[in-house]
Order: C-alpha cells, then sequence, then structure tokens
C-alpha cells in the first residue's frame, strides 16, 4: 500500500530574493509524494516593453467621434455644474433628466449638435488616415443588410459639397464640412423642410426594408437551426444502430 500523499509546498526559491511584479513565476513539481516544488523566474522584461509600446501607441491614437446626443449631454453636464454647482445627481438620474431635455428641444437646436457630431465625425476620419498604428478590426457588415439613410443636414451637405470643394479647392474635408455646417445653420426652417421631408421619406423606407430583412434572417436562422438539430439526431440514430448491431 503506497504512503499517504502528502501536501505539496509552494515555496519561493532558495535565497528567498524578493521578485519584481512584472515577472512571472512558474511553480514546476520535480517528482512523487513530498517532494518540494522549485521556483522558476521567467522574467516578463519583453512583454513589460510589449505593453509599455502599446500604451505609448495608444496615447498617440486619435480621439474617437462622438454623436450628436453625447454633444448634448456634455454640454448640459457643463451647464447643470455652473447653474447648480451644489447638487449631486447619480448617473441614472441625470441621464434621466438629459434624455427628457433631449426630447424637449426643438429640430432646429438638435440641428446644432448635429453639425458638431458631423464635423467630430470629419476630424477623426482625417486624423485616423495619418494614422499607422493598431487599429480594431471592424465587426463586417452584412452586404444584404440595408443602409440607414442620411439626415436632413447630411442631405443638405451632399448636394452642397461639390459646389463648396470647386470653389474652395484648397479645403480640406473638415473646412467643407465646417462652411456646411455655418450654412446649415443660417438657413429658415422653411428652407430646412425640403430636406426634413426626403430625410423622412429615407427614413421611412429604410423601416421597411429593415423589416423585410429581419424576417428574412430570421427565417434563415430557424433553417439553420431545424438543420443543424436533424443533422444531430442522424448522428445520435447511426450511433445507436451502431451499438444494438454490436449487441
Amino acid at each position: 500500500m503506497p504512503p499517504p500523499l502528502k501536501r505539496l509546498t509552494l515555496a519561493y526559491s532558495s535565497d528567498r530574493q524578493k521578485i519584481s511584479p512584472p515577472a512571472e513565476h512558474l511553480l514546476i513539481a520535480s517528482g512523487v509524494w513530498g517532494t518540494k516544488v522549485s521556483a522558476v523566474q521567467i522574467t516578463g522584461s519583453r512583454k513589460e516593453n510589449e505593453f509599455m509600446n502599446m500604451r505609448k501607441r495608444d496615447q498617440l491614437k486619435p480621439k474617437a467621434n462622438v454623436s450628436s446626443y453625447i454633444h448634448f449631454l456634455l454640454n448640459y453636464r457643463n451647464k447643470f455644474k455652473e447653474q447648480q454647482p451644489n447638487t449631486h445627481l447619480g448617473f441614472k438620474e441625470f441621464s434621466r433628466k438629459c434624455s427628457e431635455k433631449w426630447r424637449s428641444i426643438s429640430k432646429h437646436e438638435k440641428a446644432k449638435y448635429e453639425a458638431l457630431a458631423k464635423l467630430d465625425k470629419a476630424r477623426y476620419q482625417e486624423e485616423m488616415m495619418n494614422y499607422f498604428g493598431r487599429r480594431k478590426k471592424r465587426r463586417k457588415r452584412d452586404p444584404h443588410a440595408p443602409r440607414r439613410p442620411p439626415s436632413s443636414f447630411l442631405l443638405f451637405c451632399q448636394d452642397h459639397y461639390a459646389q463648396l470643394k470647386s470653389e474652395n479647392p484648397s479645403w480640406s474635408v473638415v473646412q467643407v464640412a465646417k462652411a456646411s455646417g455655418k450654412m446649415w445653420s443660417a438657413k429658415t426652417d422653411v428652407d430646412k423642410q425640403p430636406y426634413e421631408q426626403r430625410a423622412a421619406l429615407l427614413r421611412a423606407k429604410y423601416r421597411e426594408e429593415l423589416s423585410v430583412y429581419r424576417n428574412q434572417f430570421n427565417t434563415r436562422k430557424a433553417c439553420l437551426q431545424e438543420s443543424a438539430t436533424n443533422q444531430c439526431r442522424g448522428f445520435e440514430q447511426a450511433e445507436s444502430d451502431t451499438t444494438d448491431e454490436s449487441i
């Protein structure tokens, strides 16, 4: 009868030297019962250098653009702090107030934040063209999925982009977007109405196409699940028949 299994003791190296935090320790059991575990130090200098270089690259990476609602939220938060510096609201309560305020403002005021979001997006795209660091792999878009319709402001920019670019060939994308934003802000509600109507029609068409696409997607998904289930049942039946024949 073999002797009872002793508890393995995990110990540092014999000199009890303190090991730096970046180092990695590999504890290797060198035998059977009662054997001490020796410590093998694997220096993490290369991993540490790679991590530091990655952090430096991330610091140089352009800041991602945000939506029109985020621009409004940041502006609303700054105003709220100025007007009520001694009032503290939790994140949930503040988000609720901000959402209610966003729904109550006029389309003309929302257009200002939409213009800021377009400018921010153009800025980010231009800076990413000159960035050569690591980039996140974007999720592949389904080619059969309908594309989101442009907003009224974007339709206005599309109509005036060629004219502004021909009049100012040296302008960058950001400069053209800024000029378009100023022109849009100067327009009256009557002048903006045709673009808003076009955007509303495109949104209605997009919703219809999206509904059809989702129904087709769910149908394909159900067919694949049923096919996989039937295939599994076939394997189980074949295995059962083989077992019966062997008996």
